[in-house]
């Protein structure tokens, strides 16, 4: 029976670093159902400028973007599941209790690193070479994942590997992304025309900024796995936080591009390069060229005018 103040979590799980404290449990689920609330918010916007822009484009996008929200919006349900049946219901916490959440995690993870794998592999070119090993590297992760996480409890002490191999593969694809637009954007500079160097530096900005939240995130609960009131609070929203950084890139570049509607085309901040099947390379072959034409459109193909032209 739980007392006041204190869950009934089974001992063998407090030996290796869970909390007993209830009021960390409650803490951790009103600190999911936050951020569910947020990435509600962001996925109902994302799936508007997906649907917005042109569809034939964007169905895998929009596929990615609903799978990752199920997977949270299946772990908030079975985590307040937990709160009110099993701690609030006087029931021994027990580690298989667990499990689900941490399979949604590296679920969850696989699908958000194959949308940037996906990105990173648009943006370079579709190289076969960084296909094979981008695809190999993971599989390799997602099995780790599998494998570690809330499959035993002894392996719960070596459960930063997986944090740390999602992290190194995250961080790797953002910066050879980020890195390959800039190396293009320097090479064609005195050739490209404002608005399409502004747009590659909201570009690399936006991929920036999604691995920077991502690292923080990751980063954070590494550097808490011998806190246990803070790794459960950090843990218990992971799942959270890895759908909410694509879809947040997204949102980003939709109200971005919204809100510069009322502007000549040049200056009209175009939809998200990952959404476009033309690499920057064909762009800066197109520029080498100097093809002439009528249009800014026509001569800029992954420049789209706006939406009541």
């Amino acid at each position: 029976m739980a007392s006041i103040g204190s869950a009934d979590v089974d001992h063998n799980i407090v030996t290796v670093g869970f909390p007993t404290a209830l009021s960390a449990y409650i803490g951790a689920v009103l600190f999911e159902a936050f951020l569910f609330g947020l990435y509600t918010i962001l996925f109902v916007i994302s799936v508007y400028v997906l649907l917005w822009c042109n569809k034939s484009r964007q169905w895998f996008l929009l596929m990615m973007s609903v799978m990752m929200y199920i997977i949270a919006m299946s772990d908030i349900v079975y985590t307040l599941w937990l709160l009110f049946k099993v701690v609030l219901g006087l029931k021994k916490v027990m580690f298989w209790h667990l499990y689900p959440k941490y399979s949604l995690f590296v679920t969850n993870n696989l699908a958000a690193h194959a949308l940037l794998l996906y990105r990173c592999v648009a943006v370079c070119g579709h190289n076969w070479w960084l296909i094979g090993v981008g695809v190999s590297g993971l599989i390799a992760i997602t099995g780790v994942g599998y494998a570690l996480e809330g499959t035993s409890l002894g392996f719960v002490s070596i459960g930063w590997i997986y944090l740390s191999l999602a992290l190194a593969y995250n961080l790797a694809l953002t910066g050879l992304a980020a890195g390959r637009i800039l190396y293009i954007t320097k090479q064609n500079y005195q050739l490209l025309p404002q608005p399409l160097k502004r747009r590659y530096i909201i570009t690399i900005a936006v991929l920036v900024e999604s691995g920077v939240l991502y690292t923080i995130y990751l980063g954070t609960n590494l550097a808490f796995q011998k806190n246990p009131t803070a790794n459960a609070i950090l843990d218990c929203a992971a799942v959270q936080v890895v759908g909410m950084v694509p879809t947040l890139i997204l949102v980003q570049v939709g109200l971005g591009r919204t809100l510069g509607q009322g502007k000549n085309n040049e200056e009209t901040v175009p939809e998200y390069a990952m959404t476009r099947r033309q690499t920057y390379e064909d762009v800066s072959t197109r520029l080498m060229q100097h093809r002439p034409s009528t249009s800014v459109s026509s001569r800029y193909p992954l420049m789209r005018p706006r939406a009541d032209s």
